[in-house]
């Protein structure tokens, strides 16, 4: 996956989204690892993206033996705000993976996750007005 040469954005979604679709295109899953607000006007200055198959499972089971997809793939990211140009630049710490690409994402469940968009539109759907109609109208 080449992100070196990334160009700088505007808004830390922008980064986000922009990563998160190279690393589609080419089979992998990125996630927020965690992020780092600003004390002063409480707005995110730093985000840490990582692999989703990065980090090692803690599990806590006695009896059942439980399954993880993480195998502590090393991939890793920063996105940093620059408060001089106003803008968010990436920094690669580490570009590689230790697995292959998925070859089939259809399955994934991070795929499967709604957008914001149709998170709404859900939410439009099913609000008790609607329901309400439908109730009445049978």
């Amino acid at each position: 996956m080449d992100i070196r040469s990334q160009p700088e954005f505007m808004h830390e979604e922008a980064l986000v989204g922009w990563v998160k679709s190279r690393a589609l295109d080419n089979g992998y899953i990125v996630v927020k690892r965690r992020t780092k607000k600003s004390k002063i006007t409480d707005s995110v200055i730093k985000v840490w993206l990582m692999c989703d198959r990065g980090g090692k499972h803690n599990s806590i089971a006695i009896f059942r033996r439980s399954g993880s997809k993480k195998i502590g793939c090393p991939f890793q990211l920063i996105g940093l705000y620059n408060e001089v140009r106003e803008s968010w630049k990436l920094q690669v710490i580490n570009d590689n993976h230790n697995h292959e690409p998925a070859q089939n994402l259809e399955g994934h469940p991070y795929v499967r996750r709604f957008t914001q968009e149709e998170q709404d539109m859900v939410e439009n759907l099913t609000s008790n007005t609607w329901i309400l109609v439908t109730f009445f109208r049978a």
